[in-house]
């Protein structure tokens, strides 16, 4: 099993989350655990780490390479009212990285038409100009 740690919080990747038994384990300052031992809460929730190993990122991407998946994501930003894309490199939900990246017509146009049908108009963040153009239009 492996993970990714932030403080004392551990999520997996298939997304459970676990915690190391205290802040001060010699594990908590590790970005990658493998997991050799879990005690499950009682709810399902609540999972401790009783045993495990810290991994380097190398070790995760040499050993773990066949299940490390490359994904490109194109959204919407209504803050900024553009379409962004980033490519990531995962492993189960896990996020190894990420980078923002250029994106083409093709795969921006249907998150405009969804930004669209979403937000209406508006949503396009068209300078006020070209608004008051079109509303003598």
């Amino acid at each position: 099993m492996y993970v990714t740690s932030v403080w004392c919080c551990i999520v997996m990747p298939a997304g459970r989350v676990a915690s190391l038994s205290s802040a001060s384990d010699p594990l908590s300052g590790h970005q990658y655990i493998a997991v050799a031992e879990l005690l499950s809460g009682h709810d399902g929730s609540n999972d401790r780490i009783t045993l495990g190993a810290a991994l380097t990122t190398a070790a995760v991407q040499t050993y773990l390479a066949d299940e490390i998946q490359d994904r490109t994501i194109v959204f919407w930003a209504a803050a900024s009212k553009c379409v962004l894309a980033k490519r990531q490199r995962i492993l189960g939900s896990l996020v190894l990285s990420e980078q923002q990246v250029k994106v083409d017509d093709e795969a921006a146009l249907p998150v405009v038409i969804k930004g669209l049908m979403a937000g209406g108009y508006s949503s396009l963040g068209v300078p006020a100009a070209a608004e008051a153009w079109r509303s003598r239009a």
